[in-house]
């Protein structure tokens, strides 16, 4: 018989009080022939993975790995100090190798797909969904659903909709979306631009990838992050992309020691293979005085950023950051296509914003308080201008209406009003200026980056 000991459910799940040299002796108690140890993919965890390992005495012994991760020294410990021999690769599960899954299990049905069934758009949506977990039975029970869906209106072919239960496709397209937002122009220049040149490459076999990498440089709340996340869906629906976004912060890209920082650099660039790598809050470049870990980091950049080009990887920075790294870091410079700077919003612009989000949740404010509104903006703006947070105001003074409703409707016995008075936009103002004096939160931004919100731009 052979024992799997996958230590991946113990590390996902968070149980820190787990003693994996227990765990793994446990083993030695069962009649095996055989141990396969798998599931080293926490990087925090590898030390002791790796004593686990041998600290089981079943002579065939097997560790699942992947290839990047061969030259950690804990591995390489395991390998040289302790003779270990047994290493074995899988072979990655490609998109390739997903998309025939999902090709084949569709000939094996007898519902057929429509004419509006994109089956690459259906997997790459899904596999945006599942991340890391995405495997073969996501596809089958995606296909069952919509085979469901289809047989309950009597139809032998599955259509777009039928897919909706577990893949939501908004209405409105992403390009549409983008070019409707207020401001942001750069941003719309530099799809514009990107989407043209990849779809030249599509149609002239002879133009090489070119370095379509981005800088964003704007102050809190200008629209960095989400114009980035519609940015991924503006390629993937103009078929320049696959909708990959994968979000790196400094702790995702930064090592603990020497030799930990490039296997992390390679894993975001793997996880967002033919789509955007966002690295936010990149201010982190600029920092030195942590052990070179972020020259390191920088290095391995220029590296993929020069031989990955199906990557587009977008650095998110303050304006002053920006520029210190545009003076120092040619190398990494030189690798990105623009400077895309996100310019502050107009107070008119603030309120069309505050306007959309009402309207998204159902709310319609009276005039006064949208000129309210509108006054607050501008104190706001004028008191602080270097943090003041732009659309995370807006998102604040909207969310604390909409509470301010609520509350309404929980005394009042007709909850079918929702429109919002004057006096929720005041209660709510209050309760704002209320944190701002008592702690060091100024006006929807908060000093402290690590716990800055991903706002509505």
């Amino acid at each position: 018989p052979v024992i799997n000991l996958d230590f991946s459910y113990y590390t996902r799940h968070g149980k820190n009080d787990i003693n994996f040299n227990m765990l793994a002796a446990a083993c030695n108690n069962y009649s095996g022939d055989y141990i396969v140890f798998s599931g080293f993919d926490n990087e925090g965890y590898f030390d002791i993975l790796v004593d686990s390992v041998g600290y089981c005495e079943i002579n065939n012994q097997f560790v699942i790995i992947n290839p990047e991760q061969l030259h950690l020294k804990s591995i390489q410990r395991l390998i040289y100090d302790r003779g270990y021999k047994d290493i074995v690769f899988l072979p990655e599960l490609t998109d390739e190798y997903y998309m025939g899954v999902f090709e084949y299990l569709l000939t094996c049905s007898i519902y057929n797909p429509a004419a509006d069934v994109d089956v690459n758009m259906l997997y790459h949506r899904l596999k945006k969904k599942r991340g890391e977990y995405l495997c073969e039975e996501d596809i089958a029970t995606l296909l069952d659903e919509a085979a469901n869906e289809a047989s309950k209106e009597n139809r032998v072919s599955m259509c777009l909709n039928d897919f909706g239960n577990l893949i939501s496709v908004d209405k409105e397209k992403s390009w549409d979306r983008l070019m409707n937002m207020e401001g942001l122009d750069n941003l719309k220049s530099a799809a514009r631009e990107i989407v043209a040149y990849v779809k030249e490459q599509q149609r002239n076999k002879k133009l090489k990838p070119g370095h379509n990498n981005l800088l964003f440089s704007g102050n809190p709340g200008t629209g960095k992050t989400t114009g980035a996340r519609l940015f991924a869906d503006v390629l993937e629906e103009t078929g320049c992309g696959n909708g990959n976004f994968v979000v790196a912060t400094r702790k995702d890209l930064i090592g603990e020691y020497v030799g930990h920082t490039a296997p992390l650099v390679a894993r975001r660039f793997k996880e967002a293979r033919g789509g955007i790598l966002f690295v936010d809050e990149a201010g982190f470049l600029v920092q030195r005085g942590t052990g070179g870990f972020v020259d390191e980091a920088l290095k391995e950049f220029v590296r993929y950023m020069e031989n990955e080009t199906d990557v587009i990887v977008i650095f998110a920075m303050y304006p002053n950051e920006a520029k210190e790294l545009l003076e120092h870091d040619n190398g990494l410079l030189s690798r990105i296509k623009r400077v895309v700077n996100f310019e502050d919003y107009s107070v008119k612009q603030l309120s069309c914003i505050a306007g959309k989000m009402f309207e998204e949740n159902g709310y319609v404010p009276d005039k006064k308080c949208v000129t309210r509104i509108e006054n607050y903006l501008k104190t706001c703006k004028h008191s602080d201008k270097e943090q003041f947070g732009n659309a995370r105001v807006v998102r604040n003074i909207v969310e604390g209406c909409i509470s301010q409703v609520s509350l309404r409707h929980m005394d009042e016995k007709s909850k079918d009003d929702n429109h919002v008075t004057l006096q929720d936009v005041e209660n709510a103002i209050k309760n704002m200026n209320g944190i701002s004096s008592k702690s060091n939160i100024t006006f929807g931004f908060c000093n402290n980056s690590d716990k800055l919100c991903n706002a509505y731009v």
